[in-house]
């Protein structure tokens, strides 16, 4: 199997997964949720399909890259090292988590196909 049949894979096996949390959230109800800190990779997107809604999502993951790129470039130390600041750390971190959230975003948008 080679790195495309794998990611199709992974693809098909994140959309069932996020069905199931989908399930869970109807079953937990507004109140108990939501049940998953972020978009799953697979689930629904948020963004109804249009021209706009590509160029935007696009945009921001690469925003959220040049920020993590950015926040990595200010580190001067890992923790435990001598010359380590827990707050650009912090940042870094933080930027990490945004392009995630950005990934996951385009990611699920883009399996979600065109328009009907």
């Amino acid at each position: 199997m080679d790195r495309d049949e794998q990611r199709e894979m992974m693809d098909r096996t994140g959309r069932d997964e996020a069905a199931l949390l989908q399930t869970q959230q109807v079953a937990a109800g507004a109140v108990h949720g939501p049940v998953h800190a972020k978009p799953p990779h697979g689930g629904t997107s948020l963004v109804a399909r249009s021209a706009l809604a590509t160029t935007e999502l696009s945009r921001a993951y690469e925003q959220s890259l040049d920020a993590e790129r950015a926040a990595w470039h200010s580190l001067t130390a890992l923790p435990a090292d001598a010359a380590f600041d827990a707050a650009a750390w912090n940042r870094w971190r933080a930027a990490v988590e945004d392009r995630e959230l950005a990934t996951s975003e385009l990611i699920n948008y883009a399996l979600a196909g065109p328009a009907t």
